[in-house]
């Protein structure tokens, strides 16, 4: 995630343009709620968030009040060391973020999973057309 806003920060100064900058801020801040309850880092590592209310993926909603604070010039400067700092005391390792929209980082469907899947699909595929047989049912 950060490269990403990273990239829109360079593209900004190399090109002139707010835009992404604007890009980047939106990304930021809605970052959990685009893939169910994931940002595309938290896909590749495998975790998402939930709500706490009722275990659901984050919604977009939650997705702001967890990350907003982390889109305010200045402020977010100073976020990102408090944010690390309550993370690290908290014992189930939520962040102020997580604790003002009721959410919380677990384990979820990642990338390694999506791979393993997509794997196991095309050999599955494969299997069945050097038999002629139906494919069976993808778990």
């Amino acid at each position: 995630d950060v490269l990403l806003v990273l990239t829109c920060v360079v593209l900004s100064t190399t090109q002139g343009s707010l835009l992404f900058v604007a890009i980047a801020a939106a990304y930021l801040l809605l970052r959990d709620g685009f893939i169910p309850g994931q940002s595309i880092g938290k896909f590749l590592f495998g975790v998402r968030v939930i709500s706490l209310a009722n275990g659901r993926p984050c919604s977009r909603l939650q997705s702001a009040q967890r990350n907003f604070i982390l889109v305010v010039p200045g402020l977010n400067l100073v976020a990102v060391g408090l944010e690390t700092l309550a993370a690290a005391r908290d014992p189930q390792g939520q962040r102020l973020g997580d604790k003002l929209a009721n959410t919380q980082v677990v384990e979820g469907f990642g990338a390694r999973d999506f791979a393993t899947s997509l794997q196991k699909a095309l050999l599955d595929v494969e299997l069945v057309r050097r038999r002629g047989e139906e494919p069976a049912e993808v778990k």
